[in-house]
């Protein structure tokens, strides 16, 4: 990595696959998803991209059906965080980055906050906003909005550490610096 971090005063990380790993079943993950969603509301929501599938059911249920999915997915996530593994060119990154750090995830900040509290770096997070936070995933921006009306952060201030697609779009759509985790040694 040869980034200058000197000119940022915060970075947002991504939690799943950027600082660590869930372990769950990503198949059953989603199709338990799509049957709570077809059982309560008798509507196909299709979830193989998982945040797409989130993001429709926020789109056609609104909170009812966040509400649902919330509870599916922290119950997939606890399972997951037992056999969790630290990403540790994140967990360094973490480490040595003196401005303020954030999280802005798709997973439920309850497990999140379990899992960094597990890797003793829970105290070196400003805030942690879940999907339970937000009604649309990454790449839609409304984690980023929220932290924003929380703390006036600056897109040109803040880099982005993630490690999929949707978190490449949500940085570009804000115009922020982005950090492929892969990118870090």
């Amino acid at each position: 990595m040869n980034l200058d971090l000197s000119k940022y005063k915060q970075i947002i990380f991504d939690f799943e696959g950027t600082i660590s790993t869930i372990a769950v079943d990503w198949s059953a993950y989603k199709e338990a998803l799509h049957d709570a969603v077809k059982e309560k509301f008798a509507l196909d929501i299709d979830f193989s991209h998982f945040s797409k599938g989130l993001n429709e059911v926020n789109n056609v249920l609104g909170e009812e059906g966040n509400k649902l999915c919330n509870q599916v997915c922290e119950d997939f996530e606890k399972t997951g965080k037992i056999e969790a593994k630290a990403i540790p060119q994140c967990i360094e990154l973490i480490n040595s980055f003196n401005g303020e750090k954030y999280i802005w995830s798709s997973n439920q900040s309850i497990i999140i906050k379990e899992m960094l509290e597990n890797l003793g770096i829970l105290d070196r997070f400003k805030d942690i906003i879940g999907k339970d936070h937000v009604g649309l995933c990454k790449p839609h921006t409304d984690g980023f909005q929220l932290l924003h009306k929380r703390y006036e952060l600056r897109v040109d201030e803040t880099l982005f550490v993630g490690n999929s697609t949707s978190d490449r779009e949500a940085a570009r759509s804000l115009g922020m610096d982005y950090l492929d985790v892969s990118e870090i040694n």
